[in-house]
Parts: structure tokens; C-alpha cells; sequence
């Protein structure tokens, strides 16, 4: 007859079970890539310019690709909304143009600064941002710009951010449940010498959030979304 698992001793802590053991390993593994990466990242930034070029190139043809993973989509039916993320201007003057063309979507900022709200505003005067101001990283973007939106079955959102950013950015709406388009922006920093590090650490954070899981169980939304009229 066959034996069940022994139970377990009086005193004895329980054993890890299969998936906890798995997500502690990626969690150690996630952290290794991060901390690798940043001194790597510091080493770039120390080395002499002769001795950090090569490194720099090859660091940037890994930007191509990225940047190309998701294309604009041209929808030809109503768009509900847009969702642009803050850190570059040019996202900001790519959503104005796009709430040009769809003058009846909402326009949604998330985690941009006072001048990028400012220039926003500035491009569309008689429309009325909505703003998140507590998001501090990609997933609280996502948490936030969906329970601002609210939205409903089979309603057409853009999300707009860099290309470079937008795998991870979509992968932690959709986590969510937030199915938009993408509407990727070409940013200004072309120069190896300041591209390269943010390629780097874009390329290090999609590592990280693929090794965590976080593509596909994003963690908890905060409860509070700090709103600006």
C-alpha cells in the first residue's frame, strides 16, 4: 500500500512547497540580474571614453529590436481614451497629437511632471487631463490609469510612453487587465554615449519584472489614487 508524505515533527518548520521554492529562486535570480546590471551600468559610466565606445555599441543593438516590438496601431473605429506615461516630452507632444485626431477621447496623464502637464495642457487647451499623481514606477502607472478609466468591454485605449519602454509598460497594463494599444514614441537621446545606459536599464528592468512574474501577477494596486482636476 502506498505511504502518504510524513507528517510533519512537533517544533519542525514546514517544508517549502514546489512553487514557493520556485518563486524564491526567481526572486534570488531577479536580484542577481539587478544588482549585475547596475554595476555594470556604473562600470559603463566610469570607464575612459576610448575603453567604454565599444561597450556602448554593443549595448545598442539591442535597442532596435526592443524599440521595434510593438508598432503603432491606426485604429479606424472610436478610441475611448489615452494614456500617456510621464519621463520624456516628446511622449507628451505624440498623446496632444493623437487627442488632435480623436477629439472625443479621454486624455489620461500618469506620473508626469508639473512642465509635462504643462506642455499637455498647453497643446490642448480645451480638453480636460485627467491626472494621476501617485504613480511611481510602470506598474502603479497601470493600477492607476485603469481605475481612473474605468474602462468598459470592447472600449479602444492608446497607451503612449517611449518605445524603448513600452514592452514593460504593456505588459503591466495587460497584467492588470488594462488591454490597450500601443502608440510607441522614438525618444530624442540617440548619442551612444547617453543612450546606452537607459537601453541598459530598460533591458535590465524587462528581465527583472520577466523573472519576477510580474508580466503575468502584477503586485497589489494600491488602494488610493491621488487625482488632480
Amino acid at each position: 500500500m502506498a505511504r502518504g508524505p510524513a507528517p510533519a515533527l512537533d517544533g519542525a518548520p514546514p517544508a517549502v512547497l514546489p512553487f514557493q521554492a520556485r518563486l524564491i529562486w526567481w526572486f534570488i535570480v531577479a536580484v542577481a540580474a539587478g544588482l549585475l546590471g547596475l554595476l555594470l551600468l556604473l562600470w559603463i559610466e566610469a570607464l575612459p571614453e576610448p575603453a567604454a565606445k565599444p561597450l556602448r555599441e554593443a549595448i545598442l543593438v539591442f535597442k532596435g529590436p526592443v524599440e521595434s516590438s510593438f508598432q503603432v496601431v491606426d485604429p479606424a473605429e472610436r478610441v475611448a481614451g489615452i494614456v500617456v506615461l510621464g519621463g520624456q516630452y516628446s511622449r507628451f507632444h505624440a498623446a496632444a497629437s493623437l487627442a488632435a485626431k480623436f477629439p472625443e477621447a479621454r486624455v489620461m496623464a500618469s506620473g508626469a511632471s508639473s512642465q509635462e502637464l504643462a506642455l499637455l495642457q498647453s497643446q490642448l487647451p480645451d480638453v480636460r487631463v485627467e491626472v494621476d499623481t501617485g504613480a511611481r514606477n510602470t506598474f502603479e502607472n497601470a493600477c492607476h490609469a485603469l481605475r481612473l478609466a474605468n474602462p468598459s468591454p470592447g472600449e479602444r485605449w492608446f497607451l503612449v510612453t517611449s518605445a524603448l519602454h513600452m514592452p514593460r509598460a504593456i505588459g503591466a497594463f495587460r497584467a492588470y487587465g488594462f488591454d490597450v494599444l500601443a502608440f510607441p514614441v522614438r525618444d530624442s537621446l540617440e548619442e551612444p554615449r547617453y543612450a546606452a545606459p537607459g537601453v541598459l536599464r530598460e533591458m535590465l528592468a524587462l528581465l527583472v519584472y520577466r523573472l519576477r512574474g510580474w508580466m503575468s501577477l502584477p503586485p497589489p494596486c494600491p488602494r488610493s489614487t491621488p487625482l488632480r482636476p
